[in-house]
């Protein structure tokens, strides 16, 4: 869609839309670590130590690098290059935050790849019972 956007859009419409992409996705990424600290809580029992010494701990994290990878992406589009598409900065800008898009789309691949792992595997704090 930003592509095509990009290419036919004005200056304004292109702002419009990406901040309220921008906006959408805040949203959406709050709701997501909300139950995400909930469901890790619980699949730990209150301790970190499954982390560490479980399989579905080590994907756990692997799974939160991810997602922290995610938030610093979708940070450089929001701090960065969304205030340059705003003041009408160069297509270079738009071009710059399609890119980091995709690349927030791959890793979001990841994530949910782990998360369908860890949904069907024994949660680490259930491991020792």
């Amino acid at each position: 869609m930003l592509p095509r956007l990009r290419s036919v859009a004005t200056g304004d419409d292109l702002a419009h839309f990406v901040g309220h992409l921008s906006a959408a996705a805040t949203l959406a990424v709050s709701a997501v670590l909300v139950t995400g600290v909930f469901n890790a809580d619980r699949g730990l029992g209150g301790s970190l130590v499954p982390l560490t010494h479980s399989d579905w701990g080590l994907i756990l994290s692997a799974k939160l690098g991810l997602v922290g990878v995610a938030i610093i992406l979708g940070g450089i589009n929001r701090l960065v290059y969304l205030p340059r598409i705003r003041r009408g900065a160069s297509h270079n800008s738009a071009a710059s935050f399609l890119t980091i898009l995709r690349a927030e789309a791959v890793v979001m691949i990841g994530i949910l790849s782990a998360a369908a792992v860890l949904a069907h595997a024994v949660p680490g704090a259930h491991l020792g019972t």
